[in-house]
């Protein structure tokens, strides 16, 4: 009975969390060989890793504090953190279609090479 009471009082910090965890971890999929074979990545060390972690972590706190102070509910805000979850899912989604199919990463200008005229 405590730990329901706990989670009740609580799910927001869970929600916070899982989504600054779980979008940092879904990067990963599209950057890493191993995970998505169809590109080519360059070799990690450990200062491009701190700089991709704390890009990311930047990029989704942006995020985070635009929904704060648009939404400001809890509710509202738990509500937007899972759709802001869904929409990245269905950017990095179409960004391995798009290396698997091109295998290249995306960028503008290799998205207007393949234009027809």
């Amino acid at each position: 009975m405590k730990l329901v009471n706990h989670i009740k009082q609580n799910i927001m910090t869970y929600f916070i969390v899982l989504f600054f965890i779980l979008n940092m971890f879904n990067t990963y999929f599209l950057t890493v060989t191993a995970l998505n074979k169809y590109i080519i990545t360059f070799e990690y060390t450990f200062l491009s890793l701190v700089s991709s972690f704390l890009g990311n972590f930047s990029f989704l706190l942006i995020l985070f504090l635009l929904l704060v102070l648009i939404l400001k509910k809890p509710r509202r805000i738990a509500i937007g953190i899972t759709l802001t979850t869904v929409l990245l899912n269905v950017v990095i989604f179409g960004l391995q279609y798009f290396a698997k199919n091109y295998k290249v990463a995306f960028s503008f200008f290799n998205f207007s090479m393949i234009k027809n005229p």
